[in-house]
């Protein structure tokens, strides 16, 4: 089974043996991915997960790409990203946000010094 069958027999048939085709042939490179931007093993799980739940839940409406692995790598991206962005603080930076924080540590962890 190739990956575009696998994606028409989810979205025709909502099948089930086709998704875990997917999930297992895919997680490792997303997995992968994820945690380059997160440097977080379980947040980089959690963000591989949530793209694969995004496809499952709609999976009756998916527009089938023609690369799937730009697709996830995208998906995984825009996630990763979402998620990092969700745990920083908002507003103007304060006394409390300066410094060695949440914000700074996941800010260095995604972007490398610069030599």
């Amino acid at each position: 089974m190739t990956i575009s069958e696998a994606l028409n027999f989810i979205k025709s048939e909502s099948s089930e043996r086709a998704f875990r085709f997917i999930f297992d042939t895919q997680y490792e490179r997303m997995f992968r991915t994820a945690f380059f931007y997160t440097k977080d093993d379980e947040m980089a799980r959690e963000v591989v997960l949530d793209v694969f739940a995004s496809i499952w839940n709609r999976r009756q409406t998916l527009i089938i790409p023609k690369d799937f692995g730009a697709y996830c790598f995208i998906a995984v991206k825009n996630m990763a990203n979402l998620l990092l962005m969700s745990i920083l603080p908002s507003g103007p930076p304060t006394e409390q946000t300066t410094g060695t924080n949440v914000r700074h540590v996941v800010i260095r962890r995604t972007y490398p010094p610069i030599p």
